[in-house]
């Protein structure tokens, strides 16, 4: 499911551009570029492939330090509070704890809010509702139709189309290895 919204009001991330030894891998200049680092974020399926951290303030913390966008602490608490806050996920109860000990719906929202850390232009989800209960599929239909009124783009690969289908511009299922749109 493709949700290709324009991003005018987001953040944009600056990097520096890196090199690499393959032709094929090397970054266009920083000038031509369209995606820099940070413009995408990807969410797997499978939360606990995501979080690696002693705690759900670092896991979530790991991007923003990594892009150079929180250079203090205290520009990764704020970075973290908000990814925290727009997963649901109260910060005073949550960044000290281990990811691992979270439920199921807290390690997707924490594997969330790690990518939210990083302002993407550009959202991925892989069966971001798979596991879930009724209210942790609210969650995901409310939190995509924010992101989506923010001017996130959003791509979503699911078995549920019926449900992720009404905030679509396009749909393309995949059947028996045939794409159709809709």
């Amino acid at each position: 499911i493709e949700m290709n919204k324009a991003a005018p009001s987001v953040p944009s991330i600056s990097s520096s551009s890196s090199s690499s030894s393959s032709d094929y891998l090397s970054p266009l200049p920083a000038k031509r570029r369209a995606i820099a680092p940070g413009d995408v974020g990807l969410v797997f399926q499978h939360p606990e492939a995501q979080l690696f951290a002693s705690t759900v303030f670092d896991d979530v913390a790991f991007g923003p330090r990594n892009l150079k966008m929180a250079k203090t602490h205290a520009q990764a608490e704020d970075l973290v509070r908000e990814a925290c806050a727009w997963v649901g996920l109260d910060f005073d109860r949550f960044a000290g704890r281990s990811p691992f000990t979270l439920s199921g719906g807290e390690a997707r929202r924490t594997a969330i809010a790690g990518v939210l850390a990083m302002r993407p232009r550009f959202l991925l989800l892989d069966e971001p509702t798979a596991g879930l209960d009724a209210a942790g599929y609210r969650f995901v239909g409310r939190l995509v139709a924010q992101l989506l009124g923010e001017g996130v783009g959003i791509v979503i690969a699911s078995h549920d189309v019926g449900f992720f289908s009404p905030l679509a511009d396009a749909c393309m299922v995949l059947d028996e290895g045939t794409a159709t749109w809709r």
